[in-house]
């Protein structure tokens, strides 16, 4: 509930307000400080302690008067379809389908025929790769409707977006029936795009819904002129990036609900996660109703698709009109921080350097410095609002060349530091032309590679220079002294990665009949534990363990001989008379 905007205020009530965001409730407030409410705390009196002054840069709500986001839905309709793809949605899903024909007839009617349809997924798995990661309805899909971020706590979150607001038409019905009737093909069989997972039970919906409010580019921006709708399905609450439904998620949603308020767009939540609930400060509060609630949409605990068309028919008669955004932060809202604050495309965070250079320019971030692009003290957020600072880690905002970015570290959303290179740095031997010679080379000198582990991996291209300059033909050892990669071809890329033998050297003969009569004149070394080969044990000609001894019998000592295959594997050993 908000402030009226007329008629007498009351003291009390405002306490109300600034406390619980909740101007005619019925909580007890005790004794009130005008300046506490004003100012936070409760150092002049009060008996409850009051949020501190609210800098956030939210809109500037004005009360229920016409919003001039909020368009007509004669002017035509958008409609974006937010789906909780994980474990438990399989019959929902199912629901969807059945009456999705019926709910695109009614959006064509309340469109006058001028519509446009879009549908993202939202799953979450301990790690990168989705159920349906090898369906070709997946893998045919650009890199930018393909999104799996790297949360906390081993999660992460994977949004697809399977269809697109059409950018030069509209009317995609077909196109969106396809869609979603491909999904679910665990259940349904009509495709291999089997059900989600989910991790623990909250989900992040909140973060598929930014992606759909503050990027033009995961859907396609929703029309200027067109009514904008969101339809989310979920049985779950908000978990954000950590699989876990917290306070910070709630005020998340709060501010999300600011933005969908400032673009016009209503927010309709369909199902069980409506129920959801957090009590913040000793009040109970349900982030899905709110945000349906303030945005001018319904929720519902049901997914049936005829109360899909009510809302949807509810929600185009009052189109223009809006309730605003709650007052609860109220002392901050006479702030416009959106002049001044430079966009800019970047990937999602990332925790190495190599993570963020493997991944995907397709974000939309904000600064506040003067430059196109982030330099370092300069603050980023991840919306227009500058009310989400973005995470401590490494962001890609360039793939030409080697590529640049910048690394956010502490909680205040500060550029630490720029890096100009996509490639991580290893200790290397100069280029050797045998295993046996790189695996006796020194570690002096600093290669770089495009991987994103401390040492080069197969696929990972090698250059000699910050700049690019690639790896020539070869051996080189890399990082540790026991390991090493091979270069086989002319442009720089790993072909294998080996581990030098750790031998023992010993005395031995060459080969002879007999063996028994022959001189100890050679020194072998072998793989075994014992000072003396065994066997099993492999013989080797060199310290690097890198050529085998011949096929042969051999004096081991004066009382020994040992006998090796052509593969220098020890098949026999026994004692001379």
């Amino acid at each position: 509930m908000a402030v009226p905007t007329t008629g007498r205020l009351n003291l009390i009530k405002l306490a109300r307000e600034a406390k619980y965001a909740d101007y005619f409730g019925t909580q007890n407030m005790g004794t009130v400080s005008l300046y506490d409410i004003v100012n936070g705390g409760n150092a002049h009196g009060s008996t409850l302690s009051y949020p501190p002054l609210n800098r956030n840069c939210l809109p500037n709500p004005t009360g229920s008067l016409p919003n001039d986001a909020a368009n007509p839905c004669s002017q035509g309709l958008d409609v974006c379809f937010i789906i909780d793809y994980t474990g438990s949605m399989g019959d929902v899903i199912e629901t969807v389908k059945d009456g999705l024909a019926d709910v695109i007839a009614h959006i064509n009617t309340e469109s006058s025929s001028d519509y446009r349809l879009s549908m993202i997924t939202v799953d979450e798995k301990s790690n990168t790769t989705p159920n349906y990661a090898s369906c070709s309805q997946y893998t045919s899909l650009p890199a930018s409707q393909k999104i799996v971020n790297q949360g906390a706590n081993n999660k992460y979150q994977i949004f697809t977006a399977w269809e697109m607001f059409p950018p030069t038409s509209n009317n995609n019905s077909t196109t969106f029936t396809t869609a979603v009737d491909n999904l679910n093909g665990g259940v349904s069989g009509s495709s291999c795009i089997q059900l989600g997972s989910g991790a623990g039970i909250p989900e992040p919906m909140d973060l598929g819904l930014g992606l759909v409010i503050n990027s033009n580019n995961f859907v396609n921006d929703f029309r200027s002129q067109a009514a904008k709708y969101i339809i989310m399905i979920t049985d779950a609450p908000p978990g954000g990036g950590d699989d876990a439904f917290t306070s910070a998620d709630y005020y998340n949603v709060l501010t999300l609900t600011a933005t969908c308020v400032f673009r016009g767009i209503k927010v309709f939540v369909l199902g069980l996660g409506v129920n959801s609930n957090i009590t913040i400060d000793g009040t109970v509060r349900y982030p899905w109703r709110e945000l349906a609630d303030q945005t001018g949409g319904t929720w519902d605990t049901t997914y049936d698709t005829t109360d899909v068309e009510e809302d949807i028919t509810v929600a185009c008669e009052g189109d223009g009109v809006y309730v605003p955004y709650k007052f609860s932060a109220w002392y901050g809202y006479d702030k416009d921080c959106t002049t001044g604050i430079v966009p800019f495309n970047t990937s999602m965070v990332s925790p190495t350097q190599g993570g963020a250079c493997a991944s995907t320019i397709n974000q939309t971030y904000y600064h506040n410095g003067t430059g196109t692009l982030p330099a370092v003290g300069d603050e980023c957020y991840a919306n227009q609002n500058l009310t989400t600072v973005l995470d401590a880690g490494y962001y890609i905002t360039s793939t030409v060349s080697a590529g640049t970015g910048f690394r956010i570290t502490g909680t205040a959303g500060t550029v630490a530091s720029l890096f100009l290179s996509c490639y991580n740095s290893f200790s290397s031997s100069t280029r050797q032309t045998t295993v046996a010679s790189v695996c006796s080379a020194s570690l002096n000198q600093t290669y770089y590679h495009t991987g994103s582990a401390p040492g080069p991996a197969v696929g990972d291209t090698c250059y000699s220079t910050i700049s690019g300059a690639i790896l020539l033909q070869g051996y080189y050892l890399s990082q540790l002294t026991s390991t090493y990669i091979y270069i086989g071809g002319t442009n720089g890329v790993v072909t294998s990665v080996a581990t030098c033998s750790s031998t023992t050297a010993f005395n031995s003969s060459t080969e002879f009949r007999d063996a028994c009569g022959a001189t100890l004149n050679q020194i072998y070394y072998h793989d075994g534990s014992n000072a003396l080969p065994f066997v099993g044990d492999t013989v080797y000609t060199n310290s690097a363990g890198t050529i085998t001894l011949p096929y042969g019998q051999r004096a081991d000592s004066t009382f020994g001989i040992y006998n090796v295959n052509n593969s220098g594997v020890v098949t026999s050993k026994g004692l001379c008379p």
